[in-house]
């Protein structure tokens, strides 16, 4: 038994291509995100989040990449934040600030017991 050879038109392989790119796009991203937390022995939960490159090192000083915010955001909680879907500034570990007039001096008032680690 032969098979006659199968012909795509131009649109006929894009849309072929289109759908193995997204199939091998969305089984990447399932086995990414099929990871699970574990704990060990002394009961410590590991994380496992997926990147698609390094991560840097996680300094809140010098960490930019989108890959060391996911990072950060988990780890660390900072004295200001942002409202979500703005750029107005609200409260986090500060209750409050205050700027002096020249903009150089910023007094922040710290949420009460607040413990550093």
């Amino acid at each position: 038994m032969t098979r006659s050879p199968i012909t795509l038109d131009r649109r006929g392989f894009l849309k072929v291509s289109g759908l193995t790119v997204g199939g091998l796009a969305l089984a990447n991203l399932v086995a990414a995100c099929g990871g699970e937390a574990s704990v060990d022995g002394a009961r410590n939960l590991t994380l496992r989040m997926p990147f698609l490159q390094d991560m840097q090192v996680p300094d809140p000083d010098i960490m930019y990449e989108g890959e060391g915010v996911q990072v950060m955001s988990a780890c660390y909680e900072g004295l200001v934040n942002y409202k979500s879907g703005t750029s107005e500034i609200v409260p986090g570990l500060a209750e409050s600030w205050t700027v002096s007039e020249d903009q150089l001096t910023y007094t922040f008032k710290l949420v009460p017991d607040v413990t550093f680690h």
